[in-house]
């Protein structure tokens, strides 16, 4: 059985005799940061091989963007000559 705690997901053993349930052997299995709110933040493929979160996204960064200011000039032909922009 899968639950959550806290920051964490964690697993325990289960076993029944009659009517009683039983829980045995928990423990942590991932430490993730969940939005608030989600009903069902995680899921568990079958065979228990994979599980899918839905986490908090971390800082974004940004990348270098290149503008180019410049017409009447094939980008493509001089991309793939790799020859300078003049």
């Amino acid at each position: 059985m899968y639950y959550l705690a806290e920051n964490s997901l964690m697993q325990a053993s289960l076993s029944s005799e009659g009517r009683d349930l039983r829980v045995h052997d928990s423990e942590r299995r991932f430490t993730v940061r969940w939005r608030n709110g989600t009903r069902y933040p995680y899921d568990v493929m079958p065979d228990d091989s994979r599980f899918l979160f839905a986490t908090l996204a971390e800082a974004q960064t940004t990348s270098p963007v290149t503008l180019v200011v410049k017409s009447g000039i094939d980008l493509r032909t001089t991309i793939a000559s790799d020859q300078p922009v003049t």
